[in-house]
Protein backbone atom coordinates (compact mmCIF):
# COMPACT_ATOMS: atom_id res chain seq x y z
CA UNK A 1 0.00 0.00 0.00
CA UNK A 2 1.05 3.33 -1.18
CA UNK A 3 2.19 5.91 1.84
CA UNK A 4 0.95 9.07 2.10
CA UNK A 5 3.96 11.58 1.95
CA UNK A 6 2.97 15.33 2.10
CA UNK A 7 -0.55 17.02 2.03
CA UNK A 8 -1.13 20.44 -0.19
CA UNK A 9 -1.56 23.37 1.79
CA UNK A 10 -5.16 25.19 1.61
CA UNK A 11 -6.88 27.96 2.59
CA UNK A 12 -10.60 28.76 3.00
CA UNK A 13 -11.50 30.65 -0.18
CA UNK A 14 -10.89 34.23 0.67
CA UNK A 15 -13.63 36.68 0.80
CA UNK A 16 -13.88 38.89 -2.31
CA UNK A 17 -16.38 41.32 -1.05
CA UNK A 18 -15.39 45.05 -1.03
CA UNK A 19 -16.30 47.13 1.56
CA UNK A 20 -15.96 50.84 1.59
CA UNK A 21 -13.51 52.44 4.85
CA UNK A 22 -13.96 55.39 6.63
CA UNK A 23 -10.96 56.73 9.28
CA UNK A 24 -12.50 58.65 11.93
CA UNK A 25 -10.36 61.89 12.08
CA UNK A 26 -11.92 63.94 14.94
CA UNK A 27 -14.12 65.74 12.88
CA UNK A 28 -17.83 66.27 12.38
CA UNK A 29 -19.47 64.64 9.15
CA UNK A 30 -23.01 63.42 7.53
CA UNK A 31 -21.84 60.17 6.56
CA UNK A 32 -24.88 58.68 4.77
CA UNK A 33 -28.28 59.53 4.19
CA UNK A 34 -29.50 56.38 2.10
CA UNK A 35 -33.13 55.54 1.60
CA UNK A 36 -34.61 52.82 -0.91
CA UNK A 37 -37.92 51.35 -1.68
CA UNK A 38 -37.75 47.91 -3.36
CA UNK A 39 -40.83 46.09 -4.30
CA UNK A 40 -41.03 42.53 -5.96
CA UNK A 41 -43.99 39.86 -5.69
CA UNK A 42 -43.64 39.07 -1.91
CA UNK A 43 -43.21 42.26 -0.22
CA UNK A 44 -42.68 45.83 -0.48
CA UNK A 45 -39.56 47.36 1.37
CA UNK A 46 -38.79 51.23 2.23
CA UNK A 47 -35.33 51.45 4.16
CA UNK A 48 -33.66 54.50 5.64
CA UNK A 49 -30.11 54.80 6.98
CA UNK A 50 -28.81 58.31 8.32
CA UNK A 51 -25.21 57.93 9.63
CA UNK A 52 -23.40 60.84 11.24
CA UNK A 53 -20.62 61.91 13.68
CA UNK A 54 -20.89 64.54 16.33
CA UNK A 55 -18.41 65.02 18.74
CA UNK A 56 -16.17 61.65 18.36
CA UNK A 57 -19.98 60.17 18.38
CA UNK A 58 -21.68 57.94 15.76
CA UNK A 59 -25.05 58.99 15.32
CA UNK A 60 -27.10 55.74 13.35
CA UNK A 61 -30.75 55.80 12.60
CA UNK A 62 -32.41 52.92 10.54
CA UNK A 63 -36.38 52.46 9.28
CA UNK A 64 -37.08 49.68 7.95
CA UNK A 65 -40.94 48.64 6.92
CA UNK A 66 -41.92 45.99 4.99
CA UNK A 67 -45.22 45.41 3.81
CA UNK A 68 -46.12 41.86 2.91
CA UNK A 69 -48.10 40.15 -0.18
CA UNK A 70 -50.65 39.07 2.75
CA UNK A 71 -51.00 42.57 3.89
CA UNK A 72 -48.86 42.30 7.08
CA UNK A 73 -46.47 44.77 7.88
CA UNK A 74 -42.67 44.09 9.86
CA UNK A 75 -41.48 47.79 10.99
CA UNK A 76 -37.87 48.22 12.73
CA UNK A 77 -37.07 51.72 13.98
CA UNK A 78 -33.56 51.92 15.88
CA UNK A 79 -31.45 54.54 16.82
CA UNK A 80 -27.85 53.64 18.36
CA UNK A 81 -24.75 55.86 19.53
CA UNK A 82 -21.39 54.74 19.04
CA UNK A 83 -18.28 56.41 20.45
CA UNK A 84 -15.59 56.94 18.30
CA UNK A 85 -11.22 57.46 18.49
CA UNK A 86 -9.32 59.11 15.82
CA UNK A 87 -8.72 56.38 13.65
CA UNK A 88 -11.35 54.54 13.89
CA UNK A 89 -12.28 52.64 10.69
CA UNK A 90 -16.16 52.35 9.92
CA UNK A 91 -17.08 50.16 6.81
CA UNK A 92 -20.26 51.20 4.50
CA UNK A 93 -22.52 47.51 4.71
CA UNK A 94 -25.11 48.21 2.40
CA UNK A 95 -29.03 48.69 4.08
CA UNK A 96 -27.19 49.10 7.49
CA UNK A 97 -24.96 52.25 6.97
CA UNK A 98 -21.54 52.38 8.28
CA UNK A 99 -20.41 49.77 11.34
CA UNK A 100 -17.78 49.34 12.89
CA UNK A 101 -16.49 45.74 12.53
CA UNK A 102 -14.38 43.98 14.84
CA UNK A 103 -13.37 41.55 12.25
CA UNK A 104 -9.45 42.95 10.88
CA UNK A 105 -9.79 44.44 7.61
CA UNK A 106 -6.33 45.35 5.08
CA UNK A 107 -6.53 47.19 2.05
CA UNK A 108 -6.34 44.90 -0.89
CA UNK A 109 -3.24 45.37 -1.83
CA UNK A 110 -2.39 44.22 1.89
CA UNK A 111 -4.23 41.26 1.22
CA UNK A 112 -2.65 40.48 -2.36
CA UNK A 113 1.07 40.43 -0.61
CA UNK A 114 -0.21 38.21 2.61
CA UNK A 115 -1.79 35.61 -0.07
CA UNK A 116 1.84 35.29 -2.09
CA UNK A 117 3.12 33.99 1.22
CA UNK A 118 0.91 31.21 1.40
CA UNK A 119 1.63 30.24 -2.11
CA UNK A 120 1.97 26.26 -2.71
CA UNK A 121 4.76 24.82 -4.51
CA UNK A 122 4.28 24.17 -8.23
CA UNK A 123 2.57 20.94 -8.77
CA UNK A 124 4.22 18.03 -10.94
CA UNK A 125 2.05 16.98 -13.89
Amino acid sequence: MKELEKLDKVVPVPDTTFYGAFYYNDEDINLCNDEETLKDEEESTYIRVTDKIINGVLYKEKVLDVTLKDGKHIKEETKKELPLKKGDMLIYVMYEGFVKTRTKLITIDEAVERLKLLKSPEKEN
